[in-house]
């Protein structure tokens, strides 16, 4: 057992990376948010891989995405790839294979786009438009499902499914019931004042089923 020797003002999470090698603590020390990376088995912080920003490890725990669009080599932190895009990313993720990933930006002009990229070159494979409901939320939270074919959105206000091959919306709002969860009232459906709290999602592992929840406790279970 090691106890990580975190300087920091604050912790925000902790978790492991998919291949159980290392820790990666997301906090902050009177800056911005970053995230620390450390050796599991030694319990000694990775200088190579820490203070970096909005960090996602490919499913075999060998690359990882961090902020200013880069594909780096999870041992050496060595850049690999810089993912050519006049835009930031509000979502990325590695899709299950790990040979690729998918981004969201989001413009005035084309409202949501969704990209995929090849790891290993850094080229972009495919960009399609996210059709449907544009959300006008500040504080959008997206999910990749499990198989890597849905995206999921929602904003506190708007729910939507995408499918990341067309582009298209196969379902919004409907389907929801109350768990039982913190308070019911004013929670009684989608689009209430209060709801604008509300800005998490989860999948159920056979990628059927949502859960949505907020800083008030609140949860909402999607099926279809």
């Amino acid at each position: 057992m090691h106890k990580l020797e975190v300087q920091a003002q604050r912790v925000y999470s902790i978790a492991f990376s998919p291949d159980s090698t290392k820790v990666i603590v997301e906090c902050h020390d009177g800056g911005p948010i970053l995230e620390q990376i450390w050796d599991a088995e030694s319990g000694k912080k990775l200088p190579e891989l820490s203070d970096l920003w909005s960090i996602v490890f490919s499913p075999d725990g060998k690359h990882l995405f961090a902020a200013k669009n880069q594909i780096l080599d999870a041992e050496s932190g060595k850049e690999l790839q810089k993912l050519d895009t006049p835009n930031g990313f509000m979502f990325v993720d590695f899709l299950p294979a790990g040979e690729r990933i998918i981004t969201v930006s989001k413009s005035k002009e084309e409202g949501y786009v969704a990209e995929i990229w090849d790891v290993e070159s850094g080229k972009k494979l495919r960009s399609n438009k996210l059709l449907g409901l544009q959300s006008e939320g500040f504080y959008e939270h997206f999910v990749l499902s499990p198989a890597g074919n849905t995206i999921a959105l929602f904003d506190g206000k708007n729910f939507q499914l995408w499918d990341i091959h067309s582009g298209l919306t196969f379902q919004k709002w409907t389907g929801y019931k109350y768990l039982g969860i913190g308070p019911k009232e004013p929670y009684s459906g989608f689009g209430t004042q209060s709801a604008h709290c509300s800005n998490h999602i989860a999948f159920s592992p056979d990628g059927r089923q949502v859960i949505l929840w907020g800083r008030e406790y609140i949860v909402n279970h999607i099926n279809w």
